[in-house]
């Protein structure tokens, strides 16, 4: 699902992503979106290990 309401940015933008967007806030075009994952797989970091959850 693409979110463009800007009250859902101003819950979840930090100063980081200025780097990418030099308006900030008021940049125009950026959505956010939203991923619900049914699976997923990672690898363990040090070991190599393959998690499923």
């Amino acid at each position: 699902m693409l979110i463009d309401a800007r009250v859902a940015f101003e819950e979840h933008y930090v100063s980081d992503l200025d780097q990418w967007f030099e308006d900030g806030i008021d940049c125009p075009g950026p959505v956010l979106i939203e991923v619900r994952a049914v699976r997923a797989t990672a690898w363990g970091a040090v070991s190599g290990e393959v998690i499923y959850a």
